[in-house]
């Protein structure tokens, strides 16, 4: 199974910026996702019980029998152009800590850490407890 080319256009910003390197390595973990989804969308449609062998005349037909081979890799390549499940960003943070590339992270939501005055201590709490700077 071959892979399309993975549009740049559609990596998050960070990776742009980040350079030729880091583009490459986040194509290979999005690669790396879409052939994980479609691994697992086969064996989704392999226990759905319309392969049991029955005599339905549908699932006789040829191009029925070509179109559920297709939709797996379809179904995968859709999820992976609506920006996937998640695991090509983690896979690209892994990798790139790993390889001592200095590739900034994709953006994620985070919570704020800073101080909401410059200068002053960041407290956090645990609900319904008041904290001392």
């Amino acid at each position: 199974m071959t892979t399309p080319p993975i549009d740049t256009t559609q990596m998050p910003a960070a990776v742009q910026k980040a350079g030729p390197k880091a583009q490459q390595l986040y194509a290979t973990a999005l690669q790396f996702e879409q052939l994980l989804v479609t691994e697992l969308a086969q064996q989704l449609q392999s226990t759905d019980g319309s392969t049991d062998g029955s005599s339905d005349s549908s699932s006789s037909d040829g191009t029925t029998a070509l179109y559920q081979q297709m939709l797996p890799g379809a179904l995968a390549q859709g999820i992976t152009d609506a920006g996937g499940i998640g695991l090509a960003g983690e896979l690209y943070q892994s990798l790139a800590g790993t390889l001592g590339a200095q590739a900034p992270a994709p953006a994620a939501p985070t919570t704020p850490s800073a101080p909401a005055t410059p200068g002053a201590p960041a407290v956090q709490n645990a609900p319904g407890t008041q904290g001392t700077a």
